[in-house]
């Protein structure tokens, strides 16, 4: 099985998909392998309906890459069916005082590279997986103050810039760290001879997240809180929805219409109402 899960990823990097991909899509195919039935994944009723999505994914590669005419023909004819909605726990920092406290303690952790990264999870809009992903010469060439394209979630391009001064400076500081492991990938910056895969990189940097957080008393950091703190920064200064998914890197504004549907920052709906009665015009 093992040397067919090495035959499968070179498959699937021969598709150009991202190395995160690759991961998922490999480690869903060894668990349908190691069932003995390859749909029984799919009537797992823990699994979210993005997951499942993922694994039916996962399972249309490696039909095709066996040539398995029966397994495709079932994943046509498998649907999802209605599973309950799950309540997104996720959370944001508050941005006046949260968010600025856990940038400048990450800033402070010792090992410079790790900073940088959580910085840039804290402050680009960036995925963890696009944080990884990004190359010695996109963080060069962001650090200076261009606009680079990069691969994101979908397989689709977006825009990534770095358009603080301290977000130039870690991007810069983050591309010299890359530079001198001699590798190619900020991910590969960060392996050790016990932490030595991606995944394990991924693991290492959300538990120093946590970590950070619960320092200086903000429970729960995880990386992706960051993509939804900055969306309430964006949409307090713009006001606008599709601001919001051009800083996400979405493809529309469905995503950013339902979190607001659902969501008001702490404070801000007394300040709103108080400004909309104006009663200081009226004294």
């Amino acid at each position: 099985m093992i040397e067919q899960l090495d035959q499968f990823m070179t498959y699937l990097f021969q598709q150009k998909l991202r190395p995160a991909t690759v991961s998922l899509y490999c480690g869903a195919v060894r668990r349908a392998l190691e069932a003995g039935d390859m749909l029984s994944v799919l009537s797992d009723e823990k699994l979210g309906a993005s997951t499942l999505e993922t694994y039916r994914k996962a399972l249309a590669h490696w039909a095709a890459f066996s040539g398995n005419k029966g397994l495709v023909a079932k994943l046509r004819a498998w649907t999802p069916g209605k599973r309950p909605r799950r309540v997104n726990p996720a959370r944001a920092l508050d941005i006046e005082k949260e968010w600025p406290r856990l940038r400048r303690a990450v800033l402070g952790h010792e090992h410079p590279a790790l900073a940088a990264v959580m910085y840039l999870l804290l402050t680009s809009g960036l995925r963890i997986a696009e944080v990884l992903d990004l190359t010695r010469e996109d963080l060069f060439k962001a650090g200076a103050g261009q606009e680079v394209f990069i691969v994101q979630k979908g397989d689709s391009q977006r825009l990534f810039v770095l358009p603080t001064a301290m977000m130039r400076q870690q991007g810069l500081a983050l591309a010299e760290s890359v530079r001198l492991a001699d590798v190619e990938l900020v991910w590969q910056t960060l392996t050790t001879s016990r932490r030595g895969t991606r995944r394990a990189v991924e693991d290492y940097i959300r538990r120093e997240m946590k970590a950070v957080g619960k320092s200086v008393g903000i429970p729960g950091v995880h990386p992706h809180i960051a993509r939804h703190t900055i969306a309430d920064a964006v949409y307090e200064q713009k006001g606008d929805a599709r601001a919001v998914a051009e800083a996400l890197g979405h493809k529309g504004t469905r995503t950013a219409d339902r979190w607001y549907m659902d969501h008001t920052r702490k404070g801000k709906a007394a300040a709103v109402l108080g400004a909309a009665v104006g009663e200081d015009d009226e004294a």
